[in-house]
């Protein structure tokens, strides 16, 4: 018989879901499973269909939240937060960035932030491993190839 208290419900609910958590967990797997290509067809025609609204209400909240946007992005990459803004140029080979803007320099065994670089200085760096050695090694190349040449 039902309860007439919907309070009590929930309660009892609670307590038996509690005690039965891997009965639920499976039974959830098992639907989701089931389901999936059903629930992901719905998500894009539900995203299709309020295309306009969803990426208004994105909008609004990205630009009253302007720090949230950008320090979730940071965060799920695994960047540190900037210690300083970002400058018109390279702090590593002067130059105005080109593409996508300046990329945040950070070390990878720290975590801390080193500073602001192009793309290319920054993909150079890390293609070297991240590390003084690594451009040592580059630079003893270059050298050893310049006395070759003359």
């Amino acid at each position: 018989m039902p309860h007439k208290d919907p309070e009590k419900r929930r309660a009892n609910d609670a307590v038996y879901r509690a005690a039965n958590r891997d009965k639920f967990r499976k039974a959830s797997q098992k639907w989701a499973a089931a389901n999936r290509e059903k629930v992901r067809a719905n998500s894009r025609k539900h995203y299709a269909l309020n295309r306009d609204k969803v990426n208004a209400r994105t909008r609004v909240w990205q630009t009253k939240n302007p720090s949230k946007v950008r320090a979730s992005g940071r965060r799920s990459r695994g960047c540190p937060e900037p210690l300083r803004p970002a400058p018109a140029v390279c702090e590593c080979c002067g130059k105005a960035p080109t593409g996508h803007g300046m990329c945040l320099d950070h070390c990878h065994v720290s975590g801390t932030f080193r500073g602001w670089l192009c793309g290319r200085c920054n993909r150079s760096i890390g293609q070297l491993g991240d590390s003084i050695e690594g451009l040592m090694n580059a630079v003893r190349y270059l050298e050893r190839a310049a006395e070759v040449k003359t």
